[in-house]
């Protein structure tokens, strides 16, 4: 099970990132610390743009903020405008290779930023176009934005899932005003193509609690383990985050029950009814999840965490392993899917939130 943590990960500093801090993003750096990027005053409330910010931790529990000022977006980064919704990847082969940011620019666009440091980032150019000249266009009317999306490497380049928000009807189903995640291709981690004709759709069939033609989004916790590809998207509003598991990126399945649900006073917040944007990451043997915790009455979010005692080879086996102590950090290598037939997901993992 994954056990929601009491206190959060991170709170805003009330200055430049104002009472809302979301969109956590972790990942080993190339300096041996764990950087999260995440969006700060994503709410606006100084009339200013959200942009991304850089915290690093030792040991995922304590973090120090990089700096004052956001490393992308405010005219950071290369980015002029707002950026939201980053995902850290290195692409090509080992350290000698760069540090790649997705982000969700101020037009809608899928960008992103490149680093040989993971702290000091340069513009790299738009990864997938949105709007109404986009490659989602003739599947969503009213110039489709693209909010996020998840990279991960697939044996012979990169996929990923990608959100795309539809102000009208995408493909003629009941999409209207929703989130809905796309599969996506590419060789090189910078030019892209839709590898679907249809959204994932199926991550919402499992359950008749969940229900189609609604909110599904935040591929960005997209990992391979074990036999298959797991991620952690958040569905519905208000907002609660879900396990699905595929063999293929295209068809998914979806547990019975949420993984992390809300309460009201979640955090210290007011009024909190979204938890939202997972990331996933295996380190000391066991599995943590970093997301929003969201009030959006008030205007006000932090960033929680949870955390499975486990591997995710051992969360992928349905096993949850008494918790075994650890220093050293490990990082999962990347694993080729191999197709076999979809087994349901481990419906005995029951998930906590604590009050």
């Amino acid at each position: 099970m994954f056990v929601t943590s009491v206190a959060p990960a991170l709170t805003p500093n009330g200055t430049i990132e104002q009472n809302s801090i979301q969109e956590p993003n972790v990942i080993l750096g190339p300096d041996g610390l764990y950087h999260m990027t995440y969006s700060g005053d994503c709410f606006n409330t100084d009339s200013q743009q959200e942009a991304i910010f850089l915290a690093t931790s030792s040991d995922l529990a304590h973090w120090t903020r990089y700096g004052t000022n956001p490393i992308i977006g405010r005219g950071f980064g290369g980015a002029a405008g707002t950026a939201h919704m980053s995902y850290q990847i290195n692409i090509g082969v080992g350290r000698a290779s760069y540090w790649n940011v997705y982000f969700s620019d101020a037009n809608g666009n899928v960008a992103y930023d490149k680093s040989t440091d993971g702290y000091n980032y340069t513009y790299g150019g738009i990864a997938v176009q949105g709007g109404s000249t986009g490659p989602f266009a003739e599947y969503c009317t009213n110039n489709p934005a693209l909010d996020s999306m998840g990279v991960v490497p697939n044996g012979s380049g990169y996929s990923a899932l990608c959100e795309v928000y539809g102000g009208g009807t995408c493909s003629g189903e009941p999409f209207q005003g929703s989130y809905v995640l796309w599969n996506l291709v590419s060789a090189d981690g910078h030019t892209w193509a839709v590898n679907s004709s249809h959204p994932l759709d199926s991550i919402t069939s499992s359950s008749s609690s969940i229900g189609a033609g609604v909110l599904y989004a935040g591929g960005r916790s997209t990992v391979y383990a074990g036999s298959h590809w797991h991620t952690w998207p958040h569905i519905n509003y208000p907002t609660k985050i879900w396990h699905s598991q595929s063999n293929d990126l295209f068809n998914w399945q979806t547990d019975t029950y949420p993984t992390i649900s809300y309460t009201p006073n979640m955090y210290g917040l007011t009024s909190c009814n979204q938890v939202a944007d997972a990331s996933v990451i295996q380190a000391f043997g066991n599995t943590f999840m970093f997301f929003s915790a969201v009030d959006n009455t008030n205007e006000a979010s932090v960033i929680g965490s949870a955390e499975f005692h486990g591997t995710l080879a051992q969360f992928d086996a349905c096993q949850n392993p008494t918790p075994t102590p650890t220093f050293t950090p490990t990082v999962t290598a990347t694993i080729t899917p191999t197709p076999s037939a979809t087994p349901p997901p481990c419906q005995s993992i029951r998930y906590i939130l604590w009050p």
